[in-house]
């Protein structure tokens, strides 16, 4: 799991968004096939920041929600920080664009 949410943040650094979005869901997949938690809300996590960069914020919102679930979960204070504040930043992205339509 470590090597596959390495590989995933590196390519998101690079902006290769599909490449890391296939890799985090591939390691959600392989983290609920063998029952695990470990790493399994930093992957929802960049999943969700994957979706965002791919113009899908409503999935996007909806994997980093999930992400600050668990992490509440775990009451890992810092990531729940995190997460929220990549939900505000989406949220705002979000009003900025419906404002740009009217």
């Amino acid at each position: 799991m470590k090597i596959i949410h390495g590989l995933a943040q590196t390519l998101t650094e690079l902006h290769y968004y599909l490449e890391s979005l296939n890799y985090t869901l591939k390691g959600i997949n392989i983290c609920n096939s063998i029952e695990s938690l470990y790493l399994y809300a930093e992957l929802h996590l960049l999943t969700g920041k994957n979706l965002v960069h791919l113009q899908q914020p409503e999935k996007g919102l909806h994997y980093i929600k999930q992400s600050k679930n668990i992490f509440s979960l775990q009451k890992n204070e810092e990531f729940i920080r995190i997460a929220e504040h990549e939900l505000e930043s989406i949220l705002q992205c979000l009003c900025t664009s419906m404002d740009k339509k009217r």
